[in-house]
């Protein structure tokens, strides 16, 4: 009998250090678009492909084809970043569930007599949770929240407020009709607010319905709806194309306006080229009144995305142009463009 419990306690102590070094799945899902319909168009480098042909009656979709979907229109509104969209180009990846960016746009002035000048800096946060439901459909639940501070103006013509919050929860349901088809519905339910005097207006739900169609390999297309639920161009189209052009290089063009020349040097080194929109909607306070407040611009930029051991990193470096605050309560203004810096990691 000792030497059955020795003999076993031996195999646990050999086994052990085998099953926690055991290697984990390598691969690697990306979200080429504007995040926001989530997952259905990646943004990273490495295309996601439906599965193999099969014959009639034999598919069967496994929780990592799911994790891996169809390019379509995906962090997180027209002319910006839609409610929790991911807007880093670091890929969505199941095994890297975490993302972390923060954004600079340099001062600008108010185009006002009197107005002074704006900067701006933002912080985002996402974390992403993947939830097969049977062999064809999966669930992305995306918790986010977003922090916009406002520094200025520093002249007297209108009045911004100091910090502007967005708190949601993305929810994004994907299912595989056939080996070429995928249909995505979601939601966002949140708030956008100063949290002065949080009212109804702060909660928003912004809806999409996408459709993806894998037309030949490397090949893919996406239409649907969306429905921003703000007080300015609430139903808008979407519109998405991504092709691969060759092993290295990928371009993505979507509406609302995201474009995207992606260029791989290394699994673990790629480089791109973007244009897209920025902005939010959110619900504020001015003089003890309930205002809405729309910030919108035009982002081009430079960016390095760099995979670090079980860290992804990514860096930008562009400019903000064709910008515009809308105001309920004050008249609306426009900025003068400015140099923006964004950096972030998933992991």
């Amino acid at each position: 009998m000792n030497r059955v419990l020795r003999t076993a306690m031996v195999l646990a102590l050999v086994a052990g250090p085998a099953a926690a070094q055991a290697p984990r799945p390598s691969g690697r899902t990306v979200n080429l678009g504007m995040p926001e319909v989530a997952d259905d168009l990646d943004s990273g480098y490495a295309p996601a492909k439906l599965p193999p042909l099969r014959p009639v009656g034999a598919t069967q979709y496994t929780a990592r084809q799911l994790g891996e979907p169809l390019p379509g229109i995906d962090r997180k509104d027209a002319a910006q970043p839609l409610p929790g969209m991911d807007r880093s180009g670091v890929a969505a990846d199941p095994y890297r569930p975490f993302s972390f960016d923060y954004t600079f746009l340099g001062n600008a002035d108010v185009h006002a007599a009197d107005a002074g000048s704006v900067t701006m800096h933002e912080v985002n946060m996402q974390y992403l949770m993947r939830f097969p439901i049977w062999d064809r459909m999966v669930l992305n639940v995306k918790p986010l929240a977003d922090i916009l501070f406002v520094v200025g103006p520093s002249g007297t013509d209108i009045a911004l407020p100091e910090t502007l919050y967005k708190v949601a929860v993305d929810l994004n349901a994907s299912y595989n009709i056939n080996e070429c088809v995928r249909v995505s519905v979601g939601l966002t339910p949140g708030i956008w607010t100063d949290f002065q005097r949080v009212n109804s207006d702060a909660f928003r739900m912004p809806t999409r319905i996408v459709v993806a169609y894998k037309v030949s390999e490397g090949f893919y297309v996406a239409g649907g709806l969306y429905y921003t639920d703000n007080y300015y161009r609430n139903l808008l189209p979407v519109i998405g194309v991504v092709y691969d052009v060759n092993d290295q290089v990928k371009v993505e063009v979507t509406a609302p306006p995201r474009a995207r020349l992606v260029y791989r040097w290394h699994d673990d080194y790629q480089f791109y080229f973007q244009f897209e929109g920025g902005g939010d909607t959110y619900q504020t306070t001015y003089q003890d009144q309930s205002q809405m407040l729309q910030y919108r611009d035009l982002r081009i930029a430079l960016g390095a995305d760099i995979a670090v051991r079980r860290f992804r990193l990514f860096g930008e470096l562009g400019y903000a142009f064709n910008r515009r605050v809308r105001l309920e309560l004050q008249e609306d203004r426009n900025l003068d463009g400015a140099f923006f810096l964004r950096a972030g990691t998933r992991f």
